[in-house]
C-alpha cells in the first residue's frame, strides 16, 4: 500500500475514485520538490 496526497485543485484526483489500481514511478530521492521553493510558499505539490 502507499499513501500520499494529491491537490484538490489538480483534477487527476478524480481518477482515484474510477480506478482502484495505480502505478506509481519512484524517479529518485531529490524528487521531492518543497513549497519552499516558490515564491509564495502555500504552492501545493
Amino acid at each position: 500500500m502507499v499513501s500520499g496526497h494529491m491537490a484538490i485543485g489538480n483534477p487527476q484526483w478524480k481518477t482515484f475514485e474510477e480506478n482502484e489500481k495505480a502505478l506509481v514511478i519512484f524517479q529518485g530521492p531529490h524528487a521531492y520538490i518543497s513549497s519552499s521553493w516558490y515564491e509564495k510558499e502555500a504552492v501545493p505539490t
